[in-house]
């Protein structure tokens, strides 16, 4: 639509010359410059008719006719200008008032409007300044609110506005941290008022003996009633005099005084002639009086007496359709104290349902529902003691993790110490999820390690400005990933604790953790390297030589040319003068070393290390595996030296057999002192030093040595039926028989064990290690009885 269209539009119907010339020579002035006419506008006129199509609701002609006049040249005056502004202002706000979802961009321009209306000096009239005020709120800009209200309360010589912006500024203030004096500052110019009405002197009452009896001056509160309760008292709004009698009692301890000011109210409310809309406007007393029932029920114990209190006080008010702006506090504090009841019975995610339902409505029908939020985030935290007081962990956790998610910034002022507050919380559900996982009475113990984690790190990033707290946190928070298995959010986690942070105490556990955060994924060398700088920046340290013993076992898992650096850094160890031998990392050292020359099956220096390692720590956790590796080394060590002495005399294999012998001998001793707990992991190496002994003395070849390797294998047959140890066992009675020249014995061996395959099933034989199916085994010992030997035996014994 162009210019002239609009113009056009905006002069018919009803309207007559003025407004309709002087738009059409705004029009021809703006386009082609004409010479201006001789006569001036009649603004005043202008103004009026403008005032017609607000009320009309032709809110975009009023807009676009104010508009014009701004563009007329010549310009209309400064004062003129600043009028048409807040006249545009005021278009746009009434505009936006009635509805639901508001346009901030229109919101914005009110503000706009009126600011230059500002500072083109107009004087700021009381309803462009409640309007500004309003607008504020909607945009949830509270301290722009604030100052604006304040201005109008201040300034304006209105008492109908000066009383509505004391009580927005009463309402905007209600629960904001150190806002209490301003907030009993105002209130106390309302009850000071002699000329306001006993319904604005009731809520001004009302809201001021609330707040007293919060901060716990009970004294005070009653002196309140008594200096500025009477004119409510004498008015047709007692009931809500003795509700606040009811309340001071309720504070002192004097429950059955508010039992009967209830039962009082009660009865006046059947009586009462006020109309509803006008009780309203100080607090709908029927909900008000069933919440303080629900209170005393509460403090009685009787909890779903409370509950049905508190539900009633909803209904009554009509909170399941709509709530009212003037009914927040106590349709607040009627839905809190039924969230809180439900949670204190127990029901916990009807608690939940409850308080979020009562956020949502405060959102939807409130302009600022900070308030609400708070004290919302307050129950949730009350429940979450509760919960946690009983080891309900799963509740506790579900309130507290809501609450710590209701901290919206109402400003940059207070942004740090809502920070603040929120860390606490969610450094507290790290704290809790944690022992909850210890409990291991949780749905998932990984789980609740992660959320730990996760607490832990979202904790850390509210308080990156506190160093000493925000390193604690991601240190706690790793912890908790690296129990719960997440390598990654662990690694990250500490990342981040380092960044920036070379002088903390743990910086080389730090570094050490990520060290073996990288080994656990394989990633070697990448664990080689966060070990050197432990090693290398933190020498004196006890994290360097687990740094070093570490980089060893990846070096030697690496291989190849790594392994001589695994052998020089474990040897290093050994010899450091700086490394006691009662110290752990020489005892692992040691050991590790010990396995390092057995794998590289130098037996003599394994055994060396071994012997050393049984001597210096004869009651370690690892004394039964560094047993039987010794008495293997023996074993091994020996039939390598006989396989490298096949071609010499008889005289130089003396040496072998004696390994043999000595390996026999620790394998007697190890078997002879096991402990009886068949569940001790001493039990898990019998069954090999067994069969390992018995090898000893069947290799040795001695009459002597057949006749011990014999009784072993038959201790072991005897003891592993229905187990393929004992079709092992057998084969080697057989081969020991066949040694000794007892063919039959040997052929009833093989017999024996074909025999007992029959009565062993799949899974132990698949659970064996042995690695062969029923199927080879029975290919196996039906190939040995087939043989010539033991055929001919077999048949002859038929």
């Amino acid at each position: 639509m162009t210019r002239f269209e609009k113009l056009r539009q905006a002069v018919s119907g009803r309207w007559q010359s003025p407004l309709a010339l002087a738009a059409v020579f705004a029009f021809a002035a703006t386009l082609y410059n004409l010479i201006p006419p001789s006569r001036s506008l009649d603004f005043d006129s202008l103004l009026a008719d403008i005032r017609v199509m607000i009320d009309r609701g032709a809110y975009v002609d009023a807009a676009d006719s104010c508009a014009n006049l701004l563009e007329v040249s010549p310009p209309v005056s400064i004062e003129q200008q600043g009028t048409l502004h807040e006249l545009l202002a005021e278009i746009i706000y009434v505009q936006q008032e009635p509805l639901k979802r508001r346009s901030v961009s229109n919101l914005s321009k009110v503000i706009e409007h009126q600011a230059q209306a500002d500072a083109l000096g107009l004087q700021r009239s009381a309803p462009a300044g409640m309007r500004l005020a309003k607008t504020h709120e909607w945009l949830r800009n509270q301290p722009a609110a604030l100052d604006a209200y304040r201005r109008v309360a201040t300034d304006s010589a209105e008492s109908g506005q000066n009383r509505d912006a004391m009580q927005a500024i009463v309402r905007l203030l209600e629960g904001v941290d150190g806002a209490a004096e301003e907030r009993n500052y105002w209130l106390d110019r309302l009850l000071e008022d002699d000329s306001i009405r006993p319904e604005y002197a009731a809520w001004a009452l009302h809201s001021r003996v609330s707040d007293t009896l919060a901060a716990g001056d009970v004294v005070g509160a009653a002196n309140l009633l008594d200096q500025y309760g009477g004119r409510v008292r004498s008015s047709d709004l007692r009931g809500y005099y003795e509700y606040l009698a009811a309340l001071i009692a309720v504070a002192v301890g004097r429950d059955e005084q508010a039992q009967a000011s209830v039962a009082w109210i009660d009865e006046w409310l059947k009586s009462n002639t006020r109309s509803e809309n006008r009780s309203e406007s100080i607090g709908h007393l029927p909900t008000l009086n069933e919440v303080l029932r629900g209170q005393l029920a509460l403090r009685a114990g009787a909890k779903e007496e409370a509950l049905t209190a508190f539900e009633r006080g909803l209904v009554v008010m009509g909170a399941d359709q709509i709530v009212r702006e003037s009914d927040s506090s106590v349709f607040v504090d009627a839905a809190i104290g039924r969230g809180l009841t439900l949670g204190l019975l127990g029901r916990s995610d009807e608690a939940l349902v409850a308080l979020l339902s009562t956020l949502e409505k405060s959102e939807r029908y409130f302009s600022n529902p900070l308030p609400t939020v708070a004290r919302v985030r307050r129950t949730l935290a009350e429940l979450f003691e509760f919960a946690y007081a009983a080891k309900d962990y799963d509740a506790a956790l579900a309130y507290l993790d809501r609450a710590a998610a209701l901290f919206p910034h109402a400003s940059p002022a207070n942004a740090q110490q809502q920070n603040v507050q929120q860390a606490d919380m969610l450094e507290t559900l790290g704290t809790v999820s944690a022992e909850a996982a210890s409990t291991g009475k949780t749905v998932s113990v990984d789980r609740r390690r992660r959320d730990s984690g996760v607490y832990y790190e979202s904790a850390a990033a509210r308080v990156v400005t506190d160093e000493t707290r925000y390193a604690n946190l991601l240190w706690s928070a790793a912890e908790q990933f690296d129990l719960a298995g997440l390598r990654a959010d662990s690694r990250r986690a500490l990342l981040k604790f380092l960044d920036g942070r070379s002088f903390d105490t743990r910086t080389s556990k730090a570094l050490l953790k990520l060290g073996e955060l990288a080994q656990a994924d394989g990633d070697l060398l990448a664990a080689m390297d966060w070990y050197r700088q432990v090693a290398e920046r933190f020498p004196k340290l006890d994290d360097a030589g687990q740094a070093r013993l570490r980089a060893a076992e990846c070096a030697t898992a690496l291989g190849g040319d790594h392994l001589v650096v695994a052998e020089r850094l474990l040897s290093g160890l050994l010899t450091d003068d700086a490394i006691s031998p009662v110290a752990r990392v020489y005892r692992d050292a040691l050991l590790a070393l010990a396995d390092f020359d057995y794998d590289q099956e130098r037996f003599s220096e394994s055994i060396s290390r071994l012997e050393a390692f049984l001597s210096l720590y004869p009651t370690d956790d690892e004394l039964w595996r560094a047993r039987f590796q010794l008495a293997d080394a023996y074993r091994r060590s020996g039939l390598a030296m006989r396989d490298a002495m096949k071609d010499r005399a008889i005289g130089d294999q003396q040496e072998w057999r004696e390994r043999l012998r000595t390996a026999a001998a620790r394998y007697d001793d190890f078997l002879n002192s096991l402990p009886t707990d068949p569940q001790h992991p001493a039990r898990d190496y019998e069954r090999l030093s067994l069969f390992f002994r018995g090898d000893c003395m069947f290799e040795l070849n001695e009459p002597a040595s057949l006749q011990e390797a014999l009784a072993t294998y038959r201790q072991i047959a005897s003891r592993a039926e229905g187990d393929p140890d004992a079709l092992t066992a057998q084969v080697q009675i057989a081969n020991i028989y066949l040694r000794m020249g007892r063919a039959t014995e040997a052929a009833r061996a093989i017999e024996r064990a074909r025999w007992l395959l029959r009565s062993i099933s799949d899974q132990a034989i698949a659970a064996s290690g042995f690695g062969q199916s029923r199927r080879e085994w029975d290919q196996y010992l039906a190939a040995i009885a087939a043989s010539p030997l033991f055929r001919d035996v077999l048949t002859a014994s038929r």
